[in-house]
């Protein structure tokens, strides 16, 4: 769940995506960020007030919700010495629950993570990874983190198929 704020315009961008589903988006003007009174909250219907919209990859690749018919609300304020109204502060005033990641995980982040803890694991015991260890006169050899890149791949690039810009 998250709590949004409108900006007079009809896209709505969550956070968090791609989106799976959403729940509920409730618009409540007089609420910030869900510490207000809920007596003019509004709930919305999905494909009659609001849309999750396209991306390049699919419904809701993008986080973005489209309006209906209206725009994303944000309050007005007036300030002094301005002639026209001015956009208050966020208010939190829309509060969207939805699913967002991907499903299922990818076989390259499940690659990813079990190379960070294989690395982790490596590590822990003598605060570093071990290339060798000698018994008598205690020698320790330690891999670089460039070695530990080499031989599992960063995980910068693992994970770089995985991003995506917004716009």
């Amino acid at each position: 769940m998250d709590y949004l704020s409108g900006d007079n315009s009809t896209i709505l961008m969550l956070p968090n995506y791609p989106v799976q589903s959403i729940t509920s988006v409730v618009i409540n003007d007089d609420g910030w960020f869900g510490q207000g009174p809920t007596t003019n909250a509004q709930t919305l219907v999905q494909g009659t007030d609001y849309a999750l919209m396209s991306g390049v990859k699919g419904v809701g690749s993008n986080g973005a919700i489209r309006r209906i018919g209206a725009v994303w609300r944000r309050r007005a304020s007036w300030a002094p010495g301005k002639v026209a109204v001015q956009p208050s502060a966020p208010n939190g005033n829309i509060c969207v629950t939805y699913m967002a990641g991907l499903s299922p995980v990818p076989q390259g982040v499940q690659y990813t993570v079990n190379a960070a803890v294989i690395r982790a694991a490596l590590m822990s015991p003598v605060g570093g990874a071990a290339q060798s260890m000698g018994y008598e006169d205690a020698s320790v050899s330690m891999f670089s983190p460039k070695d530990l890149a080499d031989m599992f791949g960063s995980i910068e690039k693992s994970l770089g198929a995985y991003k995506s810009i917004v716009c």
